[in-house]
């Protein structure tokens, strides 16, 4: 970089070469003159002369050069930090001069870094470090780091203007926390091309320094909240410079734990209230408690038994204790809630009836809850209960519900009677006459008040009609019970109807059963007075559904047993809600149907037809007058693809849509068909009717095979038979001989017996006993016998023949009997008026193949057999 400056007699040039130490720098002053006759001085800082015109007064400095008659050069050798100063130009002849000012700037080096104590240092030793950079110019800037954290900033002190020295002074008071901690010095200023630090390690002696840690966190006070009764490790983690020396110690409630001489430790947090760790080095002991505090539920403590004479006062006091301290105490009678209060400061909490009678006796239970919360572990209610039993002294009291017995003549008789007391109460029985009934009794313990006491009389006091009582009575009073035995009749009328769980579209009827007459009762219940819709039920409810909303409905109820109806009893009203949805803004039910199998429904619904009902909020119910399943979102049912799953019986089914959340909004019903409709399944349609016409090919297929067979079959018969040949049979009918059929004999006889024939492989059939035969008039035949069959089923029937391709009539055929016969006479004559037919000789192919066989009969002693081959 050069830099000009200029004045009517100087100019100042600069020509600088970057080099960290600025050595090989030249600065040049030049002089301008137009007088040969001047004089030129040269200054520096105003009061050494460098030198005059060209001559200079330290050559190895400075050199002066006469560049041209009118100009002079001033060179600067070795350009040093010294070099620096305010050089002067003056032209002594004409009384001018002119001022150049000269800098020279040096980046930081020759750092020393040094403490005024040397290391190592106790801990909470004041030290102070000095940081000095010689020969640097301009003054550079200090910065101060520990661990690469900057905690100090300044601009170095320059004491010495002759070395050109600068340095920075940083004072800390060491502490264990600064152990191994690097503590450097960086110094920099616009000279500097790169950093230039210097760095020490920081080494304090402290003694042991202990923390505690728990489920590998460290406790930042030295306070632990854990639970009651858990198990869990602590670590005492000990830092020391130098180490420790020996083992640590544990202390518990200010005892030592022996054996235990490890950083960690397991313990079960029961009774704890400090725990210590105990370290040590050659600088010094070190012990810290931690104290534990314990969480644990309430414990409660009350009176475990407390007995009362009735209408006195009873006073339940529970005493607390609790860390942290209850939120809430709850009192329960019987396991059912009386009262639930926040708690206060106080110590106990107090249950008061002031005056306490029979119903008051049983379990109480004070129940008080706090919540475990710890620093480690999720926050959860630590619950106590205690409980006492109250019993009160009390007359006896009988539970019977009827005072009338149904004693059926000639059969034994039982009934009880309920008693409540206590203390226990004895128990006596009395007939009609007074007369104690103590040999039939037998007692029962129900419970620690009650006593059941069972009467069983012989079939001898079924004719004891009359009232009979039963006594109760303990040192607080007695009670009287009448029973009236009678016989059996009509049963008295159910009691203390009510309706509940009213919505807009139903409700729930409930009663007591009255007197049953001796038989078992149905309930009959009338809506409205409608009595030829009764409802029957053998329960003690029943449910209404599918009402209409904001209406007022009537019902009364009466009872039947074997013997009749019982009268009505009182009318009860009841009014149905209205409802906040109408039953128009649902979707319509347009379709529904069982599947194939009965097993399911398969239901079509309308679009949605109001704004404030999407499908999300619906389900589908699905019930019958007896049972009403739960309610089946309609998203769970689209997911299945195969409909609504049955869960009741099939019989009076019926379906409606309902809200969600709100399962008594729901829409009208719709019914759904006992019978199966296939139109509204294309898919179970077409799987039934693919099914049928396949079977339909599958038997059309078999009977064209079977004909096929059949014919292919006769055909080889055929062709390996001969229709003209006469075979003989078997030997045993070689006694039989041939006739002749003169052509004027127009009947054919056959004999009452059996013929021969031969197995049923060779085709020919026996003929059974039936002396009869045909006789050809006018070509007709005619049975001559009163005992003879028709021709049909005795000689040659139209099943027996059929018509042969090659216009052969064969046996099992369709044609009449009438052409074959015709046919076997015309044949007869045309062979010289007679046949002779050998009585063992038979048609060679089986029956179905030769032309048909007539019946025998005797001729002079001898077996006569007609054959008539076509």
């Amino acid at each position: 970089m050069v830099i000009i400056g200029s004045c009517p007699t100087c100019t100042y040039i600069q020509t600088h070469k970057k080099s960290r130490s600025f050595t090989n720098s030249i600065s040049s002053l030049l002089s301008l003159n137009n007088q040969s006759d001047n004089i030129i001085l040269w200054y520096k800082d105003d009061t050494q002369v460098i030198g005059v015109n060209s001559i200079s007064n330290n050559p190895k400095k400075y050199s002066i050069n006469q560049v041209n008659i009118n100009t002079y050069q001033l060179t600067i050798i070795n350009i040093q930090l010294e070099s620096a100063g305010l050089y002067k130009c003056q032209n002594f002849t004409a009384k001018e001069e002119n001022h150049f000012q000269l800098n020279v700037i040096v980046p930081p080096s020759r750092l020393r870094l040094t403490s005024s104590t040397s290391l190592p240092v106790l801990a909470g030793t004041l030290v102070s470090f000095n940081c000095t950079s010689e020969r640097v110019y301009p003054n550079p800037i200090f910065e101060w780091y520990k661990n690469d954290k900057l905690i100090q900033s300044s601009i170095g002190n320059q004491t010495d203007s002759i070395l050109f020295s600068s340095s920075s002074m940083l004072t800390l008071l060491l502490t264990p926390a600064d152990h191994n901690h690097i503590l450097r010095c960086q110094v920099s200023n616009e000279a500097s091309i790169e950093e230039t630090n210097m760095e020490v390690k920081l080494d304090i002696l402290f003694k042991p320094i202990i923390t505690f840690s728990f489920k590998e966190k460290e406790l930042l006070t030295n306070v632990l909240t854990i639970v009651e009764n858990t198990f869990e490790r602590i670590h005492c983690r000990v830092s020391s410079n130098p180490p420790i020396n020996s083992n640590i110690e544990w202390f518990k409630n200010d005892q030592l734990i022996l054996g235990e001489n490890q950083e960690q430790l397991r313990i079960n947090f029961q009774g704890i209230e400090k725990l210590a760790c105990r370290a040590k080095n050659t600088i010094g002991q070190t012990e810290v408690n931690l104290d534990v505090n314990i969480l644990y539920k309430p414990r409660l403590s009350m009176m475990e038994n407390i007995t009362l004479n009735q209408g006195e006062k009873l006073i339940l006091k529970c005493s607390i204790d609790a860390n942290p301290w209850c939120e809430q105490i709850r009192w329960l009678f019987n396991d059912q809630e009386l009262i639930t209060q926040a708690c206060t400061k106080d110590k106990f909490t107090e249950y008061i009836i002031e005056k306490i009678d029979r119903s008051h006796a049983g379990k109480y239970i004070c129940e008080v809850r706090n919540s475990l919360n710890t620093t480690f572990s999720n926050q959860y209610d630590g619950i106590s209960i205690a409980s006492t039993d109250v019993r009160v002294q009390y007359a006896p009291f009988i539970l019977n519900s009827y005072k009338k017995l149904a004693v059926v003549e000639n059969y034994d008789i039982k009934t009880e009677c309920i008693v409540d007391a206590y203390p226990k109460a004895e128990i006596i029985w009395f007939d009609p006459s007074n007369q104690r009934l103590n040999s039939f009794i037998r007692e029962n313990q129900v419970n620690s008040t009650t006593t059941l006491s069972e009467l069983h009389l012989p079939p001898s006091y079924s004719s004891t009609l009359g009232q009979y009582r039963c006594i109760a009575k303990n040192m607080f009073g007695q009670y009287e019970f009448t029973i009236d035995f009678q016989r059996p009749g009509l049963p008295d009328s159910p009691t203390h109807l009510q309706a509940i769980n009213i919505t807009h579209s139903s409700f729930i009827l409930t009663w007591q059963a009255g007197y049953d007459g001796g038989s078992e009762q149905i309930f009959h219940i009338t809506l409205n007075n409608n009595t030829a819709h009764e409802k029957e039920t053998h329960l003690h409810k029943l449910r209404f559904d599918d009402l209409n909303e904001n209406t007022q409905y009537t019902i009364k109820i009466r009872s039947k047993n074997d013997i009749g109806f019982s009268d009505y009893s009182s009318n009860l009203i009841i009014t149905t809600k209205q409802s906040p949805i109408q039953f128009e803004e649902f979707p319509h039910i347009q379709q529904a149907y069982f599947t194939t199998d009965s097993r399911r429904i398969r239901f079509q619904l309308s679009s949605l037809r109001s704004s404030i009902i999407s499908l999300d909020q619906l389900c589908i119910q699905h019930y019958n007058t007896e049972e009403i399943p739960p309610c089946i979102s309609l998203h769970s049912i689209e997911s299945l693809k195969d409909g609504l799953k049955l869960q009741i019986a099939s019989m009076g089914l019926r379906l409606k849509l309902c809200l969600m959340n709100q399962t008594d909004i729901c829409s009208k019903y719709v019914t759904v068909p006992t019978t199966s409709q296939f139109i509204n399944d294309s898919s179970e349609l077409i799987l039934i009717l693919t099914g049928s016409v396949f079977g339909l090919c599958i038997v059309l297929g078999l009977i064209a095979l079977f004909v096929c067979v059949h014919r292919q079959r006769r055909r080889v018969k055929t062709k390996h038979g001969s229709t003209d040949t006469l075979k003989t049979t078997s030997d045993n009918c070689n006694n039989n001989s041939s006739v002749r059929v003169n052509e004027t004999n127009s009947c054919l006889y056959y004999p009452s017996r059996n013929l021969c024939y031969n197995d049923e492989h060779t085709g020919v059939y026996s003929l059974q006993q039936k002396p009869n035969s045909i006789c050809l008039d006018s070509g007709m035949p005619s049975t001559t016998s009163t005992n003879s069959d028709s021709v049909a089923s005795q000689a040659l029937s139209g099943s027996d023949f059929y018509e042969r391709s090659d216009g052969e009539y064969l046996v099992n055929g369709r044609m009449s009997t009438n052409k074959i016969i015709l046919s076997a006479y015309s044949l007869a004559r045309e062979r010289d008026h007679h046949v002779n037919i050998p009585v063992h000789e038979r048609i060679s192919s089986s029956e179905e193949e030769s032309g048909f066989s007539t019946p025998t009969r005797l001729h002079n002693g001898k077996k006569l057999i007609y054959e008539v081959v076509v």
